[in-house]
Order: structure tokens, then C-alpha cells, then sequence
């Protein structure tokens, strides 16, 4: 979780979100390798935030991808996260 809080602040103090991203999605990894399928989800959403608020990416389908997941393995904040941010 650490991580991943470093890798969003480093995206809003150094308007770096192309390298954050790619540090989330490495932690992303790294997690699901591990079986951590909620810190993996977690890296991802921050990851697609990143793209989506400083980038203005919004990333079908990275989105498409944490949606998929979070559905399949019933991470129902995960999904509200999405929906609220692109509502925004």
C-alpha cells in the first residue's frame, strides 16, 4: 500500500504521470503474481486515475481490464471507484 501512495504522490508532485503509471503497473504485477488480487486491483485503479486525471487517458482498456477483474472476483468498490471517477 506504501507503493502505492508513493507512486500517486510522485504523479501529483512531479506532474509524472506517464512513469507513475508504469510503477503502479509493476506493483500491479507483482501482486498478482503473488496471488495479492486486491493490491493488484488497487495498483491498477491508481494507475488508470493517474491516466485518467493528469494524462486525460482514459485508457479503455486498462479500465476494461480492472473492471473485468474486480467483477470477476467481487471487488464491488473497485467498480464504484471507476464508475464515480468517470462521472466526474
Amino acid at each position: 500500500m506504501v507503493d502505492i501512495a508513493v507512486a500517486r504522490l510522485g504523479a501529483k508532485e512531479r506532474s509524472d504521470g506517464a512513469n507513475a503509471v508504469d510503477r503502479l503497473l509493476v506493483l500491479a504485477e507483482d501482486a498478482e503474481r503473488r496471488h495479492f488480487i486486491g493490491w493488484s486491483l488497487e495498483a491498477k485503479l491508481a494507475a488508470w486515475e493517474v491516466q485518467f486525471r493528469q494524462l486525460g487517458d482514459r485508457s479503455s482498456s486498462l479500465r476494461n481490464e480492472l473492471a473485468d477483474t474486480a467483477r470477476t472476483h467481487g471487488f464491488g468498490r473497485i467498480l464504484r471507484r471507476l464508475e464515480n471517477e468517470e462521472s466526474h
